[in-house]
C-alpha cells in the first residue's frame, strides 16, 4: 500500500469507527514538533486546536532536550489557549526511544487548573497526565501497536485509557496517526483522535 493510500485509508477508518466506538471526544489535531538536533538542544512543540472543541483549544511547549542515535528526551513548559478563556500553563516532560523496529513514547504532564472552574469542580479536577506508546514497524511505512492515558488527581479517580495505534509514515519528517482509547473511569467517554505531524 502507496503512503497515499495508508493515510486515506486511515483518515477513512477514523471516520468509519469513531461512531461505533461510541467515543464523544473526537480529536482533529496538526502537531508541529521541533526535536532537539544536536545532543543538547532546544526544543519545542506547537499543537494547532482541535477542530472539533468548543472552544478549540491550543498548546505551545518551549524547553531543552538532550539526542542520541536511539531517541530523544524532553523537559517542556507551556500554555494551552483557548477563546474567550485565560490561558492555562503546564510542564512537559516527554521521550521517545527507537530500538530495531520498536518505538516507545513517554510522556508526563502537570496542568494548572482552569481558573474558570468552579471552587466546588477543582476538587474533581485531574492536573496530572500520563501517557504512552508502543509500536512496530510493519514495513518502513506502517506502524502499528498500543497507545494509553492516564489522567489522575488527589483523591479523585484516575482515568485510565488503553487502545490501538496506526502510524502512517509520509515522509522523513511528516506522519499521519489514528488512535481510540476506552476509559475506564464512570462518565468518561471514549478517545478517537486523528493527529498529523510534522517535525521541523
Amino acid at each position: 500500500m502507496k503512503p497515499p493510500a495508508c493515510a486515506v485509508a486511515l483518515i477513512a477508518s477514523f471516520a468509519c469507527f469513531a461512531p461505533a466506538a461510541r467515543a464523544e471526544d473526537l480529536q482533529l489535531r496538526m502537531l508541529l514538533h521541533r526535536p532537539p538536533r544536536a545532543a543538547f538542544d532546544i526544543a519545542g512543540w506547537a499543537i494547532a486546536p482541535d477542530i472539533t472543541a468548543h472552544p478549540p483549544k491550543g498548546f505551545a511547549l518551549l524547553g531543552v532536550g538532550v539526542r542520541n542515535g536511539h531517541g530523544w528526551a524532553e523537559a517542556l513548559i507551556g500554555r494551552f489557549v483557548a477563546e474567550g478563556k485565560k490561558p492555562q500553563s503546564a510542564a512537559n516532560c516527554r521521550s521517545l526511544f527507537r530500538t530495531g523496529r520498536t518505538t516507545i513514547y513517554l510522556e508526563g504532564m502537570y496542568r494548572e487548573p482552569p481558573r474558570e472552574l468552579p471552587t466546588a469542580y477543582r476538587q474533581t479536577y485531574r492536573p496530572w497526565v500520563a501517557a504512552a506508546f508502543v509500536t512496530f514497524s510493519v514495513t518502513d511505512r506502517l506502524a502499528l501497536g498500543l497507545e494509553g492515558d492516564e489522567l489522575y488527581g488527589r483523591g479523585v479517580k484516575p482515568s485510565l485509557g488503553i487502545g490501538p495505534r496506526a502510524v502512517v509514515k509520509l515522509d522523513q519528517k511528516t506522519s499521519i496517526a489514528v488512535g481510540w482509547q476506552m476509559r475506564n473511569a464512570y462518565g468518561d467517554t471514549n478517545f478517537v483522535r486523528l493527529y498529523a505531524l510534522r517535525a521541523f
